[in-house]
């Protein structure tokens, strides 16, 4: 005896019904930041300048990052505290590559990228081998990278520990941050939608 799915005549396919309620919660981050921009402008008449929008952008473009790379761990159902202090670490190793070692930013992107990977093996070191909760593991992480920050620095300002040309540490984004951003935004909306 073989088992068919037919469709009975009496299943009708509805269409989604788009309540307040529906639109509030499918919206509502959208309609929170439109409002939030309408009194943002009526307070200062500069924000919505062009200038203004894209030094904001840029400003956020880093911080947007670390939350894709979060949002893909949540997408397999983990969850990842250790971004942030790998991103404060690997600042921190690319300004020693470049300020005490003297490196190119060659050396320096390599030297970053290279951290992550042995960060990330670290972690999957811990949560797939010794079975240790995702949670518990990268907490575990970030205490252990927030650390071992301090190591070279001697837990004062980056300036003050490395007397080097202000050249190297100028302060500023890159005016492409927005733009890889955005690139990297889209793929990762495009592969997770």
């Amino acid at each position: 005896m073989s088992i068919s799915a037919s469709s009975s005549p009496d299943r009708v396919r509805s269409t989604p019904s788009w309540s307040w309620r529906v639109i509030l919660v499918k919206a509502g981050i959208f309609i929170l930041l439109a409002a939030m921009m309408v009194v943002f402008q009526l307070n200062e008449p500069a924000f919505l300048r062009v200038a203004n929008i894209f030094s904001i952008l840029q400003a956020v473009a880093i911080v947007a990052l670390l939350g894709i790379g979060v949002t893909v761990s949540c997408a397999i159902g983990g969850f990842d505290l250790s971004v942030g202090a790998l991103a404060a670490f690997s600042q921190m190793v690319s300004a020693y590559i470049l300020i005490v070692l003297n490196g190119s930013a060659f050396e320096a992107i390599a030297g970053t990228l290279l951290l992550g990977v042995l960060v990330g093996l670290f972690n999957g070191l811990l949560i797939v081998i010794l079975r240790i909760p995702d949670l518990l593991a990268t907490l575990g992480t970030l205490f252990l990278l927030a650390g071992a920050q301090l190591i070279p620095t001697g837990a004062v300002p980056l300036l003050r520990a490395w007397p080097c040309s202000t050249e190297v540490l100028r302060p500023g984004h890159s005016p492409n941050s927005f733009w890889r951003l955005a690139d990297i935004g889209s793929v990762a909306w495009c592969r997770f939608r």
